[in-house]
């Protein structure tokens, strides 16, 4: 059965709490975006689809809580930490092609670099505790 931005909602719901005060007009538009990008996964749909409403939302607020990015010549590293109930969790990710930058943002499109680079198997994110 092919994945729907129907069948994805509550599956989004579920895994990401932290939308609930979303319409779901507002996040199924997200989660279609991640089905037109080439995901492996019905995990990297819901991280990317997470990552597009996360960076929507930031557009309307300015938080101090965004990731920072640093670089040199040879690749860029983003450092972050997101609570999840309670515990803290850090995630750092080494970015291989600059077209990359655009998901290290997040938290959530980390995650998704994660998943996509195991599906064509580069291997795991690193991750700090």
């Amino acid at each position: 059965m092919a994945l729907t931005p129907v069948i994805l909602l509550p599956l989004f719901r579920v895994r990401f709490p932290e939308f609930d005060g979303e319409d779901d007009a507002f996040v199924t538009t997200f989660i279609d975006e991640a089905l037109n990008i080439n995901c492996q996964s019905t995990n990297g749909v819901l991280y990317l689809a997470a990552h597009f409403v996360s960076s929507a939302l930031s557009l309307n607020t300015n938080t101090s809580d965004s990731p920072t990015t640093t670089s040199n010549s040879n690749c860029a590293v983003a450092a972050n930490t997101i609570n999840i109930g309670g515990i803290n969790r850090g995630f750092k990710e080494i970015v291989r092609r600059p077209q990359d930058n655009m998901y290290i943002t997040t938290p959530y499109g980390i995650k998704y670099l994660e998943f996509r680079d195991a599906a064509q198997g580069y291997g795991a994110a690193m991750f700090t505790v």
